[in-house]
């Protein structure tokens, strides 16, 4: 009996002297770092799905937005417009005098740019009429216009036959801010400088024989 339990004692031992000198001479365990994860990337645009060979150009592609984390919205971008109003110019649609008869007064064209320089210094429309009367009659409407009869003491330019030698284009006179030999190529710049002296004067320098300059208004 005793030698039963002395050879089972011996067993046991071998046993487990041969299991730790196994574990001693195994290759150490080595442990795979984790893979990193990336953080989901968040864009607006539609995010294609992956071609495959059964899919086709005539297919329909509903594209998929991706859902926004939590706190963060769509905002809707508007367009904006601008619109551009153009305000017509304001037409004569009165009497265009011809004091020579057909062609000696001016076209319906002319005799708004006329009256609209006039209207912006307040001239009224009797004011406006009488203003292409006497234009008609000083130029025929025709801003190149020019007498330069001086035995007559004439040195006269554009529509209102403005007189050079009277003084009004002087430094420091009326019309000193206004070229007359650019009469003839600026039908509204002419225009602008006989409604410049209308303002100044009425219709007194374009009285024959009374040539003055006076501001009543009932002088205009």
């Amino acid at each position: 009996m005793r030698r039963l339990t002395f050879l089972a004692l011996v067993s046991v031992l071998s046993l487990s002297l041969y299991l730790t000198a196994t574990a001693l001479e195994a290759p150490p365990q080595v442990t795979a770092p984790a893979e990193p994860v990336e953080a989901p990337v968040w864009s607006l645009v539609p995010i294609a799905p992956p071609l495959s060979a059964d899919m086709h150009d005539s297919e329909e592609w509903i594209p998929q937005v991706p859902a926004l984390p939590e706190g963060v919205i769509y905002t809707d971008i508007i367009p904006t417009t601008t619109t551009t109003t153009t305000i017509p110019l304001p037409e004569w649609t009165g009497s265009i005098p011809e004091v020579y008869g057909d062609g000696s007064g001016c076209t319906q064209e002319e005799a708004s740019i006329i009256a609209r320089a006039l209207w912006d210094r307040g001239a009224s429309d009797e004011t406006v009429t009488k203003m292409l009367r006497i234009i008609s009659r000083e130029s025929l409407c025709d801003p190149s216009a020019h007498n330069g009869n001086r035995n007559t003491r004439d040195d006269s330019w554009g529509l209102c036959q403005q007189n050079n030698l009277s003084g009004w284009f002087d430094e420091g006179k009326l019309l000193e801010n206004y070229d007359r030999f650019a009469f003839a190529g600026n039908f509204a710049y002419n225009a602008e400088s006989c409604a410049v002296m209308w303002e100044e004067c009425g219709v007194g320098p374009w009285n024959y024989g009374n040539y003055y300059c006076s501001t009543p208004r009932e002088l205009r």
